[in-house]
């Protein structure tokens, strides 16, 4: 291999780890869901994390909920002791036009991976609606 196709193919490398690691860093940023209707927001952030194989806890008023990777049964914000807040993998907070996603560094591998699948999915489907729109107007 010639010396320039070797550094292309270092380049090419590169951009490939630099979008993994941007992928896994996002991981850890809030995930945004706003909507119209009273409480969209709160179904679309909850069927997101449901499609990526979490658990939600229940609702509770001015609280996050707390969230599980794997079929979970999750309290209230109140009934959860400090030791059962630090093990989760992380905590939902919405309400009724707005809600927030936000991933603990204590996320099992296979959580990492569903959502770096999940974050690429909303992406594709945003991109898509975008190019719909485009079409349509």
């Amino acid at each position: 291999m010639s010396p320039a196709a070797h550094l292309a193919t270092a380049s090419a490398l590169r951009q490939h780890i630099d979008a993994a690691e941007d992928l896994h860093a996002a991981v850890f940023r809030p995930h945004i869901f706003t909507g119209e209707g009273a409480f969209s927001a709160l179904n679309a952030a909850t069927g997101w994390l449901r499609s990526m194989g979490f658990s939600v806890g229940r609702m509770q008023a001015r609280s996050p909920s707390g969230i599980m990777f794997g079929a979970c049964d999750i309290s209230k914000w109140r009934g959860l002791s400090a030791a059962d807040r630090a093990a989760l993998h992380g905590q939902m907070i919405a309400g009724r036009t707005a809600a927030s996603i936000h991933f603990s560094h204590n996320l099992p591998p296979e959580a990492v991976t569903a959502v770096k699948a999940g974050i690429i999915q909303r992406i594709a489907g945003q991109t898509a609606e975008a190019c719909a729109m485009l079409k349509d107007s």
